[in-house]
């Protein structure tokens, strides 16, 4: 079954690669404003990057493999060598536990990727925090007068030769300005501390002109932005390469034992269980249901293949034909 290994692992690394060329032309689309304007300096946009770049990895892993996997055992179908290896006494089981080197070898990437960077697993705040203070590091040194934006909070360093960088932010809800000297953010963004503050309001149809100095200042009440996943590092790269290990498994027996041999089935088998798994995810990071949910997503990875190759190859039995007659599985 060498050839079929060599074949499975071109597919994977060809499907994996297409996945993640374009979650990485998405993320750049994403990034494009901050590399354009000056006053993002790249010190500050390349923690962002990095972290986009880590979850394309992963997401490409988790579709491209099994999606792989799943062409390649289609192409072994068509040419009838799964026939063969089953007439010489290999099972359905068999055929696809036989590629666990593909899978096994390119899940230790997705397991490497959990452990090793934790980014996703922060609150939000910590990480656009630790992007505020690469923005203030940035105006140390400066020769002359700059301005650097962080965009994800809508915050701007002002850098003077000499002197200490303030910040200035909107005031919440327009009208005016906020400079400081020190901005730290709650971890949830709904709240920050200022340090050495001056708040000016502009006067305005019903107020006058507004202008305080305060040495702290909290404010609390601010709309969230985004939130961290509610696994740790570890505990999402492990699931991850589970899922990897479930479905390229579950897709793999799926069409063996049926026999798919159309791309119009073995597509959808190799594709819909890792997709599935990505929004069932998404969804319970959002929610507030136990983290113990999560260990209970492989079990989709696994009944998907099965429920899409009996789905199609049941229509595909009662309504279509090849041109030699053979049902399409």
């Amino acid at each position: 079954m060498g050839g079929l290994r060599r074949r499975a692992l071109f597919y994977s690394g060809g499907t994996t690669g297409a996945v993640f060329a374009l979650a990485t032309a998405a993320a750049s689309i994403r990034l494009l404003p901050w590399w354009l304007s000056r006053d993002v300096p790249l010190e500050v946009s390349l923690p962002f990057a990095m972290a986009l770049l880590a979850a394309s990895l992963e997401a490409s892993l988790l579709v491209g493999v099994p999606f792989g996997i799943a062409l390649a055992l289609g192409v072994a179908a068509e040419r009838g060598e799964l026939r063969t290896l089953q007439a010489l006494g290999a099972s359905p089981q068999r055929i696809a536990a036989s590629l666990w080197p593909v899978f096994g070898a390119l899940s230790v990437i997705v397991l490497a990727l959990g452990w090793g960077w934790d980014a996703r697993s922060e609150p939000p705040g910590r990480f656009a925090q630790a992007l505020v203070e690469e923005a203030r590091t940035s105006c140390y040194g400066a020769t002359n007068p700059r301005a650097v934006t962080v965009p994800m909070v809508n915050v701007t360093w002002l850098c003077f030769p000499g002197k200490k960088p303030k910040v200035a932010a909107p005031v919440p809800g327009g009208g005016g300005w906020i400079i400081a000297e020190q901005l730290t953010l709650s971890e949830d963004l709904r709240a920050l501390t200022l340090r050495e503050a001056l708040v000016r309001i502009r006067a305005g149809a019903a107020r006058p002109e507004v202008r305080v100095a305060v040495h702290d200042a909290d404010l609390r009440g601010l709309p969230g932005w985004g939130r961290g996943t509610r696994l740790g590092g570890a505990m999402r790269g492990s699931l991850t390469a589970l899922l990897l290990w479930v479905a390229s498994l579950a897709a793999g027996y799926a069409i063996v034992r049926a026999g798919v041999e159309r791309l119009a089935i073995v597509a959808p088998v190799g594709l819909l269980p890792p997709v599935s798994c990505i929004v069932a995810i998404s969804r319970l990071d959002a929610s507030s249901l136990p983290t113990a949910l999560f260990w209970c997503v492989p079990a989709l990875a696994l009944a998907m293949p099965l429920l899409v190759v009996a789905v199609a190859c049941g229509i595909a039995r009662r309504w279509a034909r090849g041109a030699n007659g053979r049902a399409l599985c």
